[in-house]
């Protein structure tokens, strides 16, 4: 048999060769790439902050728009859906703003002119979507709150005076969503107030209290199909006595008002249809806002954008509609009252969807013709509207206003002129003693006479033996001030309740103005236990991020032995306050001196402020005084300040003789000048070297401070000064330099690194230094800790070694013995007088051949692993075996 040789055909052998060969070199590149790409995906991970809660502080901003002026007053974190005005604290003069929402709370606000106070009174269980103000309670002297919404439950609210406290009544429970709310009296069979609620259960219920059984009831006044959405109280009906409650229902094919009213001759409640509207109406108001009617008139604003006016016609059963107005958006609600003191009567006040609050009001020279002027434009939807006199600095009506983002604001239409105020219409004083009240005279609409003050009565006050005078103690503008009304009663002065009334009058060639205030003063016997307060200066001066101190007198009068609570109730934004015991409300025993301390913000808007301090008895807290402080907070100018990181620097002779800093330059209200840099105190030897010299203080600047060896051991102070180049405004920060000497001992460093990869078998070299520091001379002794069974060391030099003479010294230790794979922690430790240093390393002994080093920083090297080396054979055979084809192709030719 003949045998053959083998073949290889370079045509087809050769690709596949190649192929190979790249596969190999890929896989070789993704193998020595794989640790790079590692560490860029991990670099490549981002991490997100949490969300942070943002506060939203009340916006406090002036805006004029037709005589008409917005004051924020406060902003919720929720959307606030309900408001009313009344007189629900007896403690604060004037009216009070009670809101209410989404967050399900309900907020008292008072105040007066830019200081204000919000207070959470009640917590419901679900949205608030209505409230109403009247006196529907006789056990509770004022006005309460009734709350409705998505609770299901009718709830009252009131202030006990007695307690200092807010109590909440729950008069009607298992009820479904409730509307709206309306408080009036509609029963002739029932004394005062009832109230009446309307909503899902299609229904209208009427609640009112009994002092017979001391129990409220309810009861269903008109049952409907349809559900019902707006309600309100008034009499506007001629063919009826007293009031009658109109409603409005809403299904798919009807949308009509309805007239309920107490029938007196069937002692039932009667219902009769008005007319029908057009769209849902969303709210109903009652009163007296057209002149070509005689009585009240409804207003309604509905979905369709509409506010319409009804009224009686010729007969009981005639029914007149009109349309007013028409809006660009969505009315949400409207209001009748006599806000603007030039325009005669009433007038209507509607807001809503178009982010507008707008006012309708007869003509004055064409009565029955109707005009609207826009009073506020803002950029969000509003609510909500209520009107009462709640801000006492300011005279006639304000309107309270709701955004849809939470926030509460004041629109009140100013005219040239003045009012008085005081925060404390009732006062006490025993027989014999003297009192001071605060008097305000405050300017409305830029008003600026000089205004006169005088008590009316003041020939019949001085006959009962009390004496009046006033004390101007702020003489700025006019009439934007405060003084004080000193009373001086005799000890013959009868016990007994008075009335002084003070008249502020403005006589001028041109204007001619008069405003009164009344308050009652009660006289006590000359032995009944009182205390009184004096404030020392009443008046202050202060720039906004600074503060100021006034002097507290708390005084005992005869037997009075009770601690006194202080506090401020009401503050403008940007300002706080404490007393000497670092806490803002607190009790004192009189007599007693206390320290106030006002401290205001950057952010505190410039103008003149009334701070009135609160002193209350604080055993029943029935008795209380108020004493106030007049502050003008003023814009600060622009400056700088410079601060250090740190005030003590130790420096450390000769080893460590320099050191850096950082300096950093802070500017304030908008300075913007360059600051030349300067240091004072410095003593021979120390110098400082800033980098740069100069700088506008918004950042931070290096310096370096030098100390030269023969600079005395103790400590320096040292001040850097700024100087404005232009301004010439100067700023300094100082620090204490501590010049000190080295202590005595010595440093060392280790070399290659700290974390070792080794091969097993092999021999690991490292250089020691040792570093005298401090003047150290003596013998040292190096040992090494950690080292396993068949490790050992050795070293090129004994190892005592003295420094006596030597700058500093190496030693080379080599390890070996390096049989077992594994992870080491080693330590070269140096032993001197009464000093040991220790190095720590990791020794890890890999099974592997390194073939490149550590870089020093811990990072693994790249190891050849069987792959590597089965690579590198595979590559040798295939370049042999090409070899061989050449040569046999040659021979075959």
């Amino acid at each position: 048999m003949r045998m053959g040789k083998l073949k290889f055909n370079n045509t087809s052998c050769f690709p596949i060769v190649k192929s190979i060969f790249m596969v190999f070199i890929f896989f070789q590149l993704i193998f020595l790439a794989s640790p790079a790409l590692a560490l860029s995906i991990a670099a490549d991970k981002t991490f997100t902050d949490p969300n942070s809660t943002v506060l939203t502080r009340t916006d406090r901003s002036t805006v004029e728009q037709n005589n008409w002026h917005t004051f924020g007053l406060w902003a919720d974190a929720e959307e606030l859906t309900a408001v009313a005005v009344g007189d629900v604290d007896g403690s604060h003069p004037g009216d009070e703003v009670v809101v209410g929402g989404d967050s399900n709370k309900v907020t008292v606000m008072s105040g007066f002119g830019k200081t204000w106070a919000a207070e959470t009174i009640f917590e419901d269980s679900w949205y608030i979507t209505s409230l109403a103000i009247g006196d529907v309670y006789p056990h509770h002297i004022g006005n309460e709150i009734i709350v409705v919404g998505r609770s299901e439950n009718v709830t009252m609210i009131y202030k006990a005076e007695e307690l200092d406290k807010w109590i909440s009544v729950v008069l009607f429970e298992d009820y479904d969503w409730l509307y709206d709310i309306a408080i009036g009296d509609i029963d002739p069979t029932h004394p005062g107030n009832e109230i009446v609620t309307v909503g899902d259960p299609r229904h209208v219920m009427m609640f009112s209290y009994s002092t017979k059984t001391d129990t409220w009831k309810n009861k269903i006044i008109w049952n409907n199909t349809p559900d019902i959405n707006a309600v309100a109280i008034g009499d506007f009906d001629a063919g009826h006595a007293g009031n009658e409650v109109v409603v409005s229902g809403v299904n798919v094919k009807e949308v009509k008002l309805r007239e309920i009213f107490y029938n007196h001759s069937t002692n039932n409640w009667n219902m009769k249809i008005m007319g029908e509207i057009e769209k849902e109406p969303l709210e109903i108001v009652i009163g007296d806002f057209y002149s070509g009617h005689q009585g009240d008139e409804i207003a309604i604003v509905s979905i369709v954008r509409n506010v319409l006016m009804v009224h009686q016609g010729d007969t009981n059963d005639d029914w007149v509609y009109e349309k007013l107005w028409q809006d660009t958006e969505s009315i949400r609600d409207i209001e009748i009252a006599d806000v603007i003191s030039t325009h005669p009567g009433n007038e209507l006040f509607a807001v809503g969807y178009s982010n507008s609050a707008t006012v309708l009001m007869e003509n004055p020279t064409e009565p029955t013709t109707w005009e609207s002027n826009k009073i506020y434009t803002g950029s969000t939807n509003l609510n909500g509207i209520a009107i009462g006199e709640f801000d006492t600095f300011h005279s006639g009506l304000e309107l309270a206003c709701l955004q849809s983002t939470g926030k509460l604001f004041k629109l009140q239409h100013e005219v040239p002129g003045f009012n008085l105020f005081t925060p404390q219409p009732q006062l006490s004083v025993p027989a014999g003693y003297e009192i001071t009240v605060p008097i305000i005279v405050n300017d409305e609409g830029g008003f600026n006479e000089p205004v006169t003050l005088y008590i009316s009565n003041y020939n019949a006050l001085s006959d009962l033996g009390i004496e009046t005078s006033f004390q101007n103690d702020l003489n700025g503008s006019i009439p934007s001030y405060l003084s004080n009304l000193r009373i001086v009663c005799s000890d013959a002065t009868l016990p007994g309740k008075y009335e002084i009334e003070v008249w502020g009058t403005v006589t001028s060639p041109v204007t001619w103005k008069q405003e009164s205030l009344n308050f009652k003063l009660s006289i006590l016997s000359s032995t009944a236990p009182e205390f009184n307060m004096t404030i020392s200066p009443s008046q202050g001066s202060v720039v906004a991020d600074f503060g100021t101190s006034f002097e507290l007198g708390l005084n005992k009068i005869n037997t009075w032995d009770t601690e006194v609570l202080l506090e401020i109730t009401y503050l403008p934004t940007g300002i706080s306050y404490t007393f000497d015991t670092n806490s803002p409300a607190s009790t004192f025993s009189p007599p007693s001196t206390i320290q106030l301390n006002i401290t205001t913000s950057p952010t505190t808007p410039p103008g003149r402020y009334f701070i009135t301090i609160k002193g209350t008895s604080a055993d029943n807290y029935t008795l209380h005084h108020s004493i106030m402080i007049a502050l003008d907070v003023k814009a600060p100018e622009p400056d700088f300040k410079l601060e250090l990181d740190l005030d003590l620097m130790e420096v450390r002779v000769p080893i460590n003789g320099s050191t850096e800093l950082l300096l950093n330059g802070i500017s304030l209200f908008g300075f913007d000048d360059r600051v030349e840099l300067a240091a004072d105190g410095l003593p021979e030897g120390v110098s400082i070297e800033f980098t740069p010299g100069s700088f506008i203080p918004t950042g931070n600047v290096s310096f370096v401070i030098g100390v030269d060896p023969g600079v005395g051991l103790k400590s320096y102070n040292i001040s850097i000064i700024g100087t404005g180049v232009n301004t010439g405004l100067m700023g300094s920060t100082s620090f204490t330099l501590v010049v000190t000497a080295e202590d005595p001992g010595f440093k060392l460093s280790l070399q290659p690194s700290k974390n070792i990869k080794i091969n097993v078998t092999e021999t690991v070299m490292l250089k020691l230094t040792i570093i005298p520091v401090g003047g150290y001379k003596g013998e040292i002794n190096i040992t090494i800790s950690g080292l396993q069974d068949t490790m050992s060391w050795d070293y090129n030099i004994p190892p005592m070694i003295d420094l006596t003479t030597q700058q500093q010294a190496s030693v080379f230790i080599r390890l070996s013995g390096l049989d077992k794979p594994g992870k080491f922690e080693l330590s070269v430790i140096v032993n001197g007088d009464n000093l040991t240093q220790e190095e720590k390393f990791q020794l890890d002994v890999q099974p592997k051949k390194i073939i490149s080093n550590d870089d020093g920083n811990g990072d693994a090297g790249i190891f050849v692993n069987d792959l590597v080396q089965i690579s590198a054979i595979i590559i040798f055979l295939l370049v042999l075996l090409v070899i061989i084809l050449r040569i046999t192709k040659k021979r075959t030719k």
